[in-house]
């Protein structure tokens, strides 16, 4: 079911004195155990005042609000009732985080803070990073402030507590985003209002209040399986499912019966042709010069032309006519006819020649012919 109504559009502030009409946008909120779709979605309008879209999956429903005003008043609703449910921050809410080389392990924090203070840089949050496997802090301090025009000097900075250093953007992780909360994937925890799962019992609390002794082994809530909910290889990992199988389109059902397309030769027809010699019967015959095959059919044609018999006696003969004489070419050329049309082309060949223009040579063959109509 997709309930769906007119899109709100907001104005963007722009320039002194102009405004643009591009939309801003605002992320999905889902919203887990729906028992009154219908209902819910025309309360939220109704607080809202915005005409809102949704869809539903299974028993969740995904609102789109179209404007930031609606996703914080949804928002606020969903943590004042309770409700379970997820969905991501706004883009001018979104923290630019980065990461410091080179600095001591030992450095405090508040003392990377205050001298980046003296670069016009806010931070908001500085901490050291450790190691996964063995615990040990590393020469990595995370960075996280919010995005500003002054903030992202922060990249440009090459020294800190007489120290060199490298500052580059956090690197994203490897697979999927997962929730540290409901261990869920494609959403952070900051975020989320699910029931809280453990990532190392599957229990139902939060990762830090966990009792589980070390020595226990783990158990995932999401497969149930003796590892942590966040190994990449957990069969419920989205990385790790089956990649659905495309369709046949060359499997055709007509009342009930399964007719599918015979699969294509392994070979080519026309590559085997190539390939295999000719037979002798579809040789091409060889080229004979035009001069020599005259002579051939000649010396044929005189070979078996037959002999002429004689009539019979009591046979009329019937009088032979005199061959005409073929006019001699040369002669009709000198004919006074010729000669003068001959002269004619001449003329329009100097006319071409001799004027540039279309409307000139046209007025130069009337002339032309009006004086010979005259004469």
């Amino acid at each position: 079911m997709d309930v769906s109504g007119p899109s709100q559009q907001q104005t963007r502030p722009g320039p002194v004195g102009v405004e643009t009409d591009s939309k801003r946008y605002a992320p999905p909120i889902t919203i887990d155990n729906v028992k009154n779709q219908a209902a819910l979605l025309k309360h939220l309008q109704d607080i809202t005042k915005v005409q809102l879209q949704a869809q539903l999956i299974g028993t969740r429903m995904k609102i789109f609000p179209q404007t930031p005003y609606a996703y914080h008043i949804i928002r606020r609703y969903i943590n004042d009732n309770n409700l379970e449910g997820h969905t991501f921050s706004l883009p001018e809410d979104k923290k630019l985080r980065a990461v410091i080389r080179g600095l001591p392990t030992d450095t405090d924090p508040s003392e990377i803070i205050a001298e980046l203070k003296a670069h016009n840089i806010c931070v908001e949050e500085c901490h050291n990073m450790t190691n996964r496997k063995t615990g040990a802090p590393m020469p990595l301090f995370i960075i996280i402030c919010r995005k500003s025009i002054n903030n992202r000097g922060l990249f440009k900075i090459k020294e800190l507590n007489n120290m060199k250093i490298v500052v580059e953007i956090l690197r994203k992780k490897y697979g999927p985003p997962q929730c540290f909360r409901c261990q869920g994937f494609f959403h952070s925890s900051k975020y989320c209002t699910r029931a809280p799962r453990c990532v190392k019992c599957a229990g139902d609390h939060l990762t830090k209040a966990c009792t589980k002794d070390i020595k226990d082994p783990a158990k995932c809530c999401l497969c149930e399986g003796d590892h942590p909910a966040s190994y990449l290889q957990c069969p419920k990992n989205p990385n790790n499912m089956p990649k659905k199988e495309k369709k046949n389109n060359n499997i055709k059902q007509v009342d009930g019966t399964v007719f599918a397309s015979p699969p294509p030769p392994a070979s080519n027809a026309w590559d085997s042709r190539s390939t295999t010699p000719a037979n002798n019967n579809n040789q091409k015959p060889t080229l004979i010069p035009r001069q020599i095959a005259l002579a051939q059919a000649k010396a044929h044609n005189q070979a078996v032309q037959p002999v002429p018999i004689s009539p019979p006696s009591q046979s009329p003969q019937l009088p032979t006519s005199p061959i005409p004489d073929i006019p001699n070419i040369f002669d009709q050329l000198r004919d006074p006819e010729v000669i003068d049309l001959f002269n004619s082309l001449q003329t329009f060949i100097h006319i071409a020649k001799t004027h540039k223009t279309r409307s000139a040579r046209l007025s130069a063959l009337y002339h032309y012919i009006y004086n010979d109509s005259v004469q």
